[in-house]
């Protein structure tokens, strides 16, 4: 009995001795394996922040009117005709208003806005016409919804005929240097407030040209004496009742004095 005792003990040693083993035995094996990989957690990502609405108006315009000292626009409408001078976008551009006068919601005072641009794709100097030219202010203002556009009509007049303006309907008459003289040719009519002279004769106040018309030079003409010779020639015609003064220029290339009438005057 007693060596079974013995044994039995021995026994339930060994068995504690395996349960001690078994539990630690994992824990030594955990402290020695290398993980192939890092799981990596992370917090969400914040939603990104939207984007900030438009800017908000100053304040709304509840009415208007143009800055126009020099009143060029009449009820909407400016006109610009070419009896001015060159028409051109930089032109009509320059006279159009710089600054509105406006009423806005919420303010007792009238606010003066700056025009920033004008805008007028269709414009063409060359066709008579309305155009609408459109105004750019700053953005933090808008308009009330039935407050006008702010817009202009611009008003283009042609006046002056655009065939006649490089037409030189002054008529000159040549002469060279001994006396010959010719009638321009101009194939373009005279306009109608132009004197078409059909006969005249040089008025000689000097009697420097001869019986056939001509003027006879002793020396070459130069820089210094062509005033003097100038003096020579007829500084007039007579064409019926008109005595029609003349201005004198000379070509060097071709040794000719050119005699031009006046405005008013054609051959």
């Amino acid at each position: 009995m007693t060596q079974r005792k013995g044994l039995r003990g021995i026994l339930a040693l060994l068995c504690a001795m395996t349960l001690l083993i078994g539990a630690i035995g994992p824990a030594w094996a955990t402290e020695a394996a290398v993980p192939e990989s890092v799981a990596v957690t992370t917090a969400a990502a914040p939603e990104n922040t939207p984007a900030p609405s438009a800017q908000t108006p100053k304040g709304v315009i509840a009415s208007w009117q143009w800055v126009d000292p020099d009143k060029r626009v009449n009820q909407g409408v400016m006109e610009v005709s070419d009896k001015e001078g060159a028409v051109d976008y930089n032109g009509v551009y320059s006279l159009l208003p710089k600054e509105i006068t406006a009423t806005v919601e919420g303010q007792t005072a009238p606010v003066t806005i700056a025009v920033k641009d004008w805008h007028c794709p269709e414009f063409d100097a060359s066709v008579p016409g309305d155009y609408t030219f459109k105004a750019e202010i700053a953005q933090d203002y808008t308009l009330r919804g039935n407050v006008p556009a702010l817009e202009v009509k611009v008003r283009l007049i042609q006046e002056q005929p655009v065939a006649d303006a490089p037409a030189d309907t002054t008529g000159d008459t040549t002469t060279d240097t001994t006396g010959n003289t010719t009638a321009p040719t101009d194939s373009t009519p005279p306009a109608a407030d132009v004197i078409t002279v059909e006969s005249w004769i040089w008025v000689d106040s000097m009697q420097a040209l001869s019986d056939d018309g001509k003027l006879h030079l002793t020396e070459e003409i130069t820089d210094a004496n062509l005033p003097e010779i100038q003096k020579l020639l007829p500084q007039s015609i007579q064409a019926g009742e008109h005595t029609i003064s003349l201005t004198w220029t000379y070509s060097k290339e071709t040794k000719t004095f050119t005699a031009k009438l006046p405005d008013g005057y054609a051959l």
